[in-house]
């Protein structure tokens, strides 16, 4: 069930636990290279933060006077090692696409 009572679906959805694994997608552009420019270092701080931050609102994941890539830099050091090996492999693969263009 959903926690919150004021949520608008509360009385019509339900969560529950999947027995199988299954990955996020995050639709839209690629995830950007986030050594290509600082423009696109946001971009992928915010997209971080969406895919290993646990959020229900836009405020959850950064306060206005934040940057999203401050808020990753402090996120990073509460993640698993498993977390930060998928984050440098999700890294790796966008340098590859940028390599093959």
């Amino acid at each position: 069930l959903f926690v919150d009572s004021n949520h608008p679906q509360f009385s019509t959805h339900y969560l529950a636990l999947r027995s199988e694994r299954c990955t996020p997608v995050l639709l839209g552009p690629a995830i950007p290279n986030p050594s290509r420019s600082d423009h696109s270092r946001k971009l992928w701080a915010s997209n971080m933060l969406i895919l290993f931050k646990p959020w229900r609102s836009p405020l959850d994941l950064k306060l206005p006077e934040q940057t999203w890539f401050d808020v990753f830099t402090e996120l990073k050091k509460s993640l698993s090692r498993v977390e930060l090996k998928i984050i440098d492999n999700m890294t790796v693969l966008t340098e590859c696409g940028d390599a093959r263009e």
